[in-house]
């Protein structure tokens, strides 16, 4: 709703796509303390964005619900996955892979799910015209 959320979204939408590329480039096995601090930024940068984009389209909104929903469970999802300790039963062998898997399936199924909220929503006029607004440029 005001220029210094659309520049934040698009500020922090380049600097996650450039993070991510740097964490496809430095695995764990290439180099460890560049992949930590760069998994930490392009999460941290793809968090910002999101919050951001459901300020601006409106907290009230079915978009603005669904990002937060999305960002609140893929942030859960690592969370749990880095803090739940390692162990011999199931979850504590898989809680890490779980938990970076929904995660990252929560980043990127953000904009198919908003895209089908835009095509299929009969009773989101307001909601339809903010997604065209965002998607547009009319930023």
């Amino acid at each position: 709703r005001t220029s210094v959320a659309y520049t934040t979204i698009r500020i922090t939408q380049i600097a996650f796509q450039f993070l991510y590329g740097l964490f496809l480039t430095n695995t764990l096995c290439v180099w460890k303390q560049a992949h930590f601090t760069v998994v930490v930024l392009f999460i941290v940068s793809e968090v910002v964005h999101f919050v951001t984009m459901a300020i601006s389209m409106g907290t009230n909104t079915r978009v603005g619900i669904v990002i937060w929903i999305v960002t609140i469970v893929g942030v859960t999802s690592v969370i749990t996955g880095v803090s739940w300790p390692a162990g011999p039963s199931w979850f504590g062998q898989h809680a890490f892979w779980l938990g970076e898997c929904i995660g990252l399936t929560c980043m990127f199924s953000l904009s198919p799910i908003l895209s089908f909220a835009q095509i299929g929503g009969q009773n989101c006029a307001n909601d339809q015209q903010v997604l065209r607004r965002v998607a547009g440029g009319d930023i």
